[in-house]
């Protein structure tokens, strides 16, 4: 890797604008808000079959809050950060 290079990963990067953030934030409840209907819908009929696949979804959705865990960090990083 070149110095060049190097300075460049080394160099700060802008963080993301809370307004970003912001609309991240109310996709990621509209996405949730879908799913949780789009779920019920599919799989509410309460069958052993319909009961697995619900396992894997709630396995995906951990998964899913864990990530939202990561974006409420990054919104409160920025809230801390001046304004831009």
């Amino acid at each position: 890797m070149s110095r060049s290079a190097r300075q460049r990963l080394l160099e700060p990067v802008r963080p993301l604008t809370r307004r970003a953030i912001g609309l991240g934030s109310v996709l990621l409840i509209v996405v949730g808000a879908v799913a949780f209907a789009a779920l019920l819908y599919f799989y509410g009929g309460g069958t052993d079959r319909d009961r697995a696949k619900l396992d894997v979804v709630r396995t995906a959705g951990t998964l899913a809050a864990v990530l939202g865990g990561r974006l409420r960090c990054f919104w409160l990083l920025a809230a801390s950060a001046p304004p831009s």
